[in-house]
């Protein structure tokens, strides 16, 4: 009876954590020199549009981490904010960067593909 007990509290706890509704997973699996950070912000600042630069306290500054969505991650991929792209499932490299105390962003994000070449879209985290 106790293994029993044991089973069932096992199975529903692995249940309640397969059912885990997370909007968003992150990841710390890439590892770069400075120079590819260097690169890495400065793909990801002239992505942005002159309006947003003027929102970042530094175009040199940023955290870059790895990234990943469970579930649907919209971005947007074109500079005029126009159209967007779910980014759901796929492993991409994520250049957060601060913004000024008079902006109304807390962060501006802004998502390259896992190889650093392509930007796949940005959003901005209110504060």
């Amino acid at each position: 009876m106790k293994n029993l007990l044991y089973i069932l509290l096992f199975i529903l706890l692995l249940s309640f954590v397969g059912c885990s509704n997370d909007k968003q997973a992150t990841s710390s699996i890439f590892s770069f020199t400075q120079e590819e950070e260097n690169d890495l912000q400065k793909i990801a600042y002239q992505f942005l549009e002159d309006l947003t630069q003027n929102e970042i306290i530094s175009g040199e500054q940023a955290t870059i981490s790895g990234f990943k969505s469970g579930s649907e991650f919209v971005v947007f991929n074109k500079k005029n904010s126009e159209t967007t792209t779910d980014i759901k499932e796929i492993q991409t490299i994520l250049v957060t960067f601060a913004t000024k105390d008079e902006s109304t962003y807390e962060s501006i994000n802004v998502y390259l593909d896992e190889k650093g070449e392509k930007v796949l879209g940005f959003r901005t985290e209110d504060k």
